[in-house]
């Protein structure tokens, strides 16, 4: 993501969280509070390290709730849970 949409973002502090994909890599990250939820791809896979399959996620008013669910690639890291607190 490009350094200035991101700085943007960091000044709305009404947005939580900014979720992105088609890098074929799944990777959760955060800038001053503001999450970054880099989506992988549910159907390709450039790097057999990465795994194939979708993000299960459960919202509540505090944050939310990522779960990775994979149905092909790597499996190491299948049902792994990610928390995010809002800012």
């Amino acid at each position: 993501m490009p350094r200035s949409s991101s700085a943007s973002f960091n000044q709305a502090t009404h947005v939580k969280a900014l979720f992105f994909g088609h890098r074929h890599l799944y990777q959760v990250s955060s800038t001053n509070g503001l999450h970054l939820v880099q989506l992988r791809s549910a159907a390709y896979n450039f790097d057999p390290a990465q795994p194939i399959g979708w993000v299960q996620m459960a919202l509540a008013s505090s944050g939310a709730q990522l779960t990775l669910r994979i149905n092909s690639g790597n499996f190491a890291k299948q049902g792994s849970v990610t928390n995010l607190a809002w800012r």
